[in-house]
């Protein structure tokens, strides 16, 4: 019993002992699992590290985009610091981005991004990193050494141009890898409203030529922009037209606006703040879209032209002028939008329904549209990640805006050369309309005056002679407004001439108690007809209608003014008492019509005349007038 007691006292004190073994370990297993989770946590960073893929930049790499390989947090509140991002749960939140460009929510204050490079030669690898998107407010890049010391550089609009690291009109740091060293860089990104990081590792030498290159074609573009500003200048003295004060007006803002964008407001408006420079950006877009939209409107002249879309142009103008005050003290990025996509639409829309109306100022203005349209839309995909970020799209707003410009100027050029062209012609045509006024009114008048002065001096005066004066002094009258007509509207449109021809024959024939009928066939009534051709009409028109009251007893006459294919045809026909019309005869020129042709081939027209006893006339000039360029 004893030694089984003692046996069993052993065996408990063993299973007491082992009961205590277990217990103690028991009660150690918490203490080891917070030890493991500590050493999980403490190594986190550099498991996420380890996760993050290596860009190796090799002999041959010498511009490498690197917008694939980052890695985003974005921090809404923006009071993140580079320690809450190297380690515990935000170390966690970092995610790569499904866009070919890195952004992140216009919603966040400020977002961190991080990419790690390798440099596998067996020297030094000194490098650029460029951010290839300027309206940035700040961009910060941390740098962690292997005795874990961090750096920090600053570049953006926040920073001066000459505080920056790599003085360069967008954000850049200078990187500097050792022999065989793989280095994590952490960014942080603060900016009001974008937050677009097109990121670009440069090699050294690479990175300063291309900003040569960029600083000259900058140079170049400004340069011809400037160019442009000072042209549209002078054609807004030479032309005195609405639209180009507003071309004027445009090309201003692109020079204020575009600098923004590329950066080199930095360099061109050293002295206004940053927060000016950035803010300013939503208000101007709004004020270029109301200047579009009244230059669209005046250059169009939808007023007259368009009523329908005048009233849309106006409404749009007045929206973008109704939310500008609200860009300066809050966020109206998503209307803004709408309103430059509305406002392409209503200016494409115009443009294309005055086109079909074969404006030739619609058409110049849709190709000057076009490379904006195409700029706008390619910048827009970029802002939304559609598109990745290049060279060729951050060159589009200038190419767009230079063709654009170019344009317009050279539709205005041509319309100052064609005002120019017709004031010459108007001062030929006046010249040649004074001395048929002396010719052909003043020496009839002085021949009409001496003839009756004679006759009273002899005390011979007739009725007979008195009808011979009468009729010289009619047509003198006749012809004077036929020259007063032709100067007070240098020329005329198709219409107006028919108005005018209808007027004239109504007044003339009426008191002789003939009917009168005008019939009009005006392909293009509102097309402008040159003053010679107004006046060669008008002369035979005045002509023929004497010789109906003078000898042809009719009782109706009936004209008609044709203006197709580029001629211009008037026919006057009379139910009159006819005669016998031989063209080859020697009498050609009898009953006025000599006079007639001489007028008419004076002014390369074609005149020709059938008649026939008891059958009545018709007496027909046809032309080929120059016209105009249509506006």
């Amino acid at each position: 019993m004893d030694e089984f007691s003692s046996g069993s006292t052993a065996s408990m004190r063993r299973g007491h002992t082992y009961r205590g073994i277990e217990t103690s370990h028991m009660r150690t297993r918490p203490k080891l699992y917070l030890f493991l989770v500590l050493l999980v946590i403490a190594r986190a960073p550099a498991a996420a590290h380890s996760a993050l893929e290596a860009l190796v930049l090799g002999e041959s790499v010498r511009s490498l985009p690197i917008g694939r390989s980052i890695e985003v947090l974005d921090d809404p509140a923006g009071n993140l610091a580079i320690e809450d991002v190297l380690s515990g749960e935000k170390a966690r939140g970092f995610a790569r981005p499904s866009e070919k460009t890195p952004y992140a929510s216009n919603d966040s204050a400020a977002c961190w991004a991080r990419f790690r490079l390798s440099n596998p030669l067996d020297r030094p690898r000194e490098l650029v990193l460029e951010i290839g998107f300027a309206p940035l407010e700040l961009v910060e890049l941390y740098v962690t050494g292997p005795d874990g010391a961090r750096s920090v550089m600053r570049a953006g609009y926040a920073v001066p141009f000459s505080d920056r690291p790599v003085r360069h009109l967008k954000p850049a740091f200078p990187l500097t890898l050792a022999p065989g060293e793989t280095a994590v860089f952490y960014l942080r990104i603060q900016s009001r409203v974008w937050k677009i990081f097109p990121c670009v590792v440069h090699s050294k030498a690479d990175f300063h030529a291309e900003s040569m290159i960029t600083f000259a074609a900058l140079g170049l573009f400004y340069g011809g922009l400037i160019i442009l500003f000072l042209n549209a200048l002078v054609l807004v003295y030479k032309l005195r037209e609405a639209a180009t004060l507003y071309l004027s007006m445009f090309v201003l803002s692109f020079l204020v606006f575009l600098p923004t964008i590329d950066g080199s407001a930095a360099v061109l408006y050293p002295f206004v703040p940053h927060t000016l420079l950035l803010g300013g950006h939503t208000p101007a877009v709004l004020i270029e879209n109301a200047l579009f939209l009244l230059f669209t409107r005046s250059y169009l002249d939808t007023p007259r032209n368009l009523p329908r879309f005048d009233r849309a142009l106006v409404i749009a103008a007045a929206a973008s002028a109704l939310v500008l005050p609200l860009a300066l003290f809050a966020d109206v990025f998503t209307l803004t939008r709408v309103l430059m996509i509305s406002t392409a639409l209503i200016g494409i829309s115009t443009g294309i329904a005055l086109y079909l109306r074969a404006a030739r100022r619609a058409r110049d203005f849709l190709l000057a549209l076009l490379p904006v349209c195409v700029t706008t839309v390619l910048l827009m995909l970029r802002d939304l990640a559609v598109l990745e970020d290049s060279a060729f799209i951050r060159v589009s707003p200038y190419v767009g805006t230079l063709c654009m410009s170019f344009i317009l100027s050279s539709s205005f050029a041509d319309r100052l050369r064609s005002v120019t062209r017709s004031y010459r012609e108007a001062r030929g045509d006046l010249t040649r309309l004074t001395v048929v006024l002396h010719n052909s009114l003043l020496n009839k008048l002085e021949a009409a005056g001496n003839y009756l002065r004679a006759q009273i001096d002899s005390g011979g005066l007739s009725s007979e002679k008195l009808s011979y004066a009468q009729r010289l002094l009619s047509h003198c009258s006749s012809e004077g407004r036929n020259i007063l007509f032709t100067l007070k509207n240098s020329g005329c449109a198709a219409e107006r001439l028919a108005q005018e021809l209808r007027f004239r024959g109504e007044m003339a024939l009426y008191l002789q108690e003939v009917s009168f009928r005008l019939v009009t066939d005006l392909e293009s009534p509102y097309e402008q007809l040159d003053s010679d051709s107004v006046y060669c009409v008008m002369a035979v028109y005045n002509e023929l209608l004497n010789n109906v009251l003078k000898h042809s007893g009719a009782r109706a006459v009936e004209a008609v003014l044709v203006h197709r294919g580029g001629r211009l045809t008037l026919s006057v026909w009379d139910d009159g008492k006819g005669f016998e019309y031989d063209p080859a005869a020697p009498g050609r020129g009898s009953y006025g019509f000599g006079l007639i042709g001489e007028i008419a081939r004076a002014s390369g027209a074609v005149f020709d005349v059938f008649s026939s006893p008891g059958k009545g006339t018709l007496a027909m000039i046809s032309l080929r007038p120059r016209l105009s360029p249509r506006r």
